[in-house]
């Protein structure tokens, strides 16, 4: 058996994943991630500031039916999460994705940034009903604030790369799921195209770090081959 290799550095993270707790540890880190995230989107300690539009940004059309896209991101955890067999790059998905959520928040706590929605606002007669009480309710629930960088962005594209080299088939699958959900931050008229951009630059900095440069305390036991 195959166990993955580990970097030089000197620190050694724990296993925490297992097969008797994967399901657990997943849904206790999407629920911790997912209330963090709300408290950082409705305590503002600092007034969050507009960013400057770009002509991408301006010339992207609103188009309220990619809600649903948008929203995608969290069956898109729970596929990918579900279809990695392999405990310790389960273990690493999972510090990775807890890791950028904490960096993020501070950075919305730090340096809040909010996008002028109510320039794009929902017209109930151009768009079917679901698609309207969907977004409409989304709009409440959230305020226009938490824009950089896109945790939306960040998290898809992490998870996307978490098959990298492992999975052909899985990698290409949610590489895609990762753009159109990262383009429909856009269309949706959530994000600026430089939250896109800060998003992209967290997951790289952050999946190189728990992927290739932090040491896992890895067993046999911790370490299947890839099926």
């Amino acid at each position: 058996m195959n166990v993955p290799s580990r970097s030089n550095t000197t620190w050694t993270l724990p296993i925490y994943v297992t097969e008797a707790n994967k399901a657990a540890l997943g849904a206790l880190t999407l629920s911790f991630v997912g209330i963090i995230y709300f408290l950082s989107n409705h305590l503002n300690l600092l007034a969050p500031r507009l960013l400057e539009m770009t002509a991408l940004d301006q010339a992207v059309p609103f188009l309220p039916w990619t809600i649903w896209v948008y929203h995608s991101d969290i069956p898109m955890f729970i596929v990918a999460y579900a279809l990695c067999r392999n405990l310790v790059i389960a273990n690493k998905y999972l510090y990775t994705f807890l890791m950028i959520h904490l960096f993020s928040n501070v950075v919305f706590i730090l340096w809040p940034t909010t996008f002028p929605r109510e320039l794009f606002p929902l017209d109930p007669q151009a768009m079917d009903s679901a698609t309207y009480h969907f977004f409409d309710y989304f709009r409440r629930a959230e305020s226009p604030v938490n824009c950089f960088p896109s945790l939306h962005v960040s998290s898809v594209f992490v998870t996307a790369l978490v098959f990298w080299g492992n999975s052909r088939w899985k990698t290409l699958l949610f590489m895609i799921w990762a753009i159109a959900i990262s383009f429909s931050t856009l269309t949706t008229k959530q994000h600026y195209f430089a939250d896109i951009l800060g998003g992209l630059f967290v997951a790289v900095i952050f999946y190189r770090l728990f992927f290739h440069q932090l040491n896992y305390a890895v067993t046999e036991k911790t370490a299947p081959e890839w099926v």
